[in-house]
């Protein structure tokens, strides 16, 4: 198994968001950052005509991961499409572009892959 923890060093003890990838019924990958990082990212995602969608839904709701642990994003495509999206020049700094990648990575590899993306909120 892959696993990233770089985006969440130096931030010990401060919330951390681990996106988690599931193929053939086990975990794959696993990315762990600081939120401040996920924050900034999504942030930059304007509501739809009706209101917020997708993955911004819960994160602006503050349902989902936020309550549930091995939470499973409903929506891996819809997610997808929203972060890929994002004009990563919006973003302060290097570290948040990166995190912007790689999460965007993770969820097409899911979509090509017909795996799953959970995030787990610490």
């Amino acid at each position: 198994m892959d696993v990233i923890e770089k985006y969440y060093d130096g931030f010990e003890g401060e919330p951390e968001i681990t996106f988690c990838l599931v193929e053939n019924n086990s975990v794959a990958q696993k990315i762990g950052v600081w939120d401040g990082y996920f924050n900034s990212i999504m942030r930059l995602i304007q509501p739809e005509k009706e209101g917020w969608t997708g993955l911004a839904y819960f994160y602006h709701l503050y349902i989902g991961w936020y309550e549930e642990d091995n939470w499973f994003i409903p929506d891996i495509l819809e997610a997808y499409d929203q972060l890929a999206n994002i004009d990563s020049n919006e973003l302060v700094n290097r570290e948040e572009k990166e995190v912007l990648i790689l999460i965007v990575n993770m969820l097409k590899r899911a979509i090509e892959h017909n795996g799953k993306v959970y995030i787990v909120y610490d």
